[in-house]
């Protein structure tokens, strides 16, 4: 039999996406209900996940830590994906292959299960759990919470199931539910709470340097007009929101989240950009679980156009929105941003 190590992403202090599914509360569901059926079938398995990490670099440390404290054949993480897409993707480290074949089984499994698009094994250096683990590690994306499509597809049981077959190439049944006289009568769904205001505060670098932090739309980020914008920092005062770039450089970088803080030091995980013009800006606010949703709203102004163009709400198509700010030719030189 082999040993397993299983986490789900995030935490509630650290929350993931969120729309018409939460990734905090179905990860959790997944996880548990993989690490039920790995066990049933005489493996060990070691549940890593983090519930006590207050910001995104403490969260992704604890997971590692303890992943790192067993010696195991396979770790696996779980989370729901974000961003305007659909279907399930599963990350492995560059030039593991064992890790592309896991990833690749278990992609196909969920796809087929689920009824959902199979975007297959993704390979990648850029995430820090499959980085900085010891043995080889796949993160598995099992759909877009943001997705109507796979809303509708989601089955917490179907999916765990599908990990478990990806994983170790068996079929395992879950355990058999108790009869229906014996279930508890099914609770009303709680009724969301408001969250109230929520502030996006943000700072940009141009022209050689950080200008002052700005608050919703009380002004607008940047040097001024004509002068590229080369890195991004944003916060907000409640739940969480997750950003990216497009730059001349590089395309688009990797998303990364932010809570309470970014970090003007850290040019690589603190703020967004990599130094060259920033073409296009991608933002989601990831409302904390149990509220009632808020979208982060957001502008920019290229070089050669000084006025705004229209508004993107998070990463929204449709109703002349591309799913991000700016056109990806010209630099950004004025944002703002705020949710609503």
């Amino acid at each position: 039999m082999a040993k397993y190590n299983v986490h789900a992403g995030h935490n509630s202090i650290v929350p993931g996406a969120g729309k018409y599914l939460d990734e905090v509360a179905e990860d959790r569901k997944v996880k548990n209900e993989v690490i039920s059926l790995l066990k049933s079938a005489g493996n060990t398995v070691y549940d890593c996940t983090d519930d006590k990490g207050r910001t995104q670099g403490a969260n992704l440390a604890n997971i590692v830590a303890k992943c790192n404290a067993h010696s195991v054949d396979l770790d696996i993480s779980i989370h729901l994906n974000a961003g305007g897409g659909t279907g399930v993707e599963v990350y492995y480290y560059t030039g593991d292959s064992t890790g592309q074949a896991k990833a690749a089984a278990v992609s196909a499994a969920i796809s087929e299960a689920l009824g959902i698009r199979n975007r297959g094994a993704k390979a990648t250096t850029g995430l820090y759990v499959l980085s900085n683990t010891k043995a080889t590690a796949i993160l598995v994306e099992c759909c877009f919470v943001d997705n109507k499509t796979d809303q509708a597809a989601w089955n917490v049981t179907k999916c765990a199931q599908a990990i478990v077959k990806g994983v170790t190439g068996k079929t395992v049944s879950a355990p058999s539910k108790p009869s229906e006289s014996t279930q508890k009568p099914a609770a009303k769904p709680a009724t969301k709470k408001s969250l109230g205001n929520v502030d996006a505060c943000y700072a940009v670098y141009a022209g050689g340097k950080w200008w002052p932090e700005v608050k919703n739309k009380l002004d607008w980020a940047g040097k001024a007009d004509g002068v590229p914008c080369r890195y991004l920092g944003i916060r907000v005062t409640k739940g969480s929101i997750k950003g990216r770039v497009y730059t001349k450089k590089s395309g688009w970088l990797p998303w990364i989240t932010f809570t309470s803080k970014y970090n003007t030091k850290d040019l690589v995980d603190g703020v967004l950009g990599d130094g060259s013009d920033i073409l296009a800006v991608q933002l989601y606010y990831i409302t904390p679980s149990g509220y009632a949703y808020k979208k982060a709203y957001y502008r920019v102004s290229v070089l050669g156009n000084n006025s705004f163009y229209a508004a993107q709400i998070d990463d929204e198509t449709g109703s002349g929105m591309d799913g991000y700010a700016g056109d990806k030719r010209n630099a950004v030189d004025k944002l703002q941003a705020w949710i609503a």
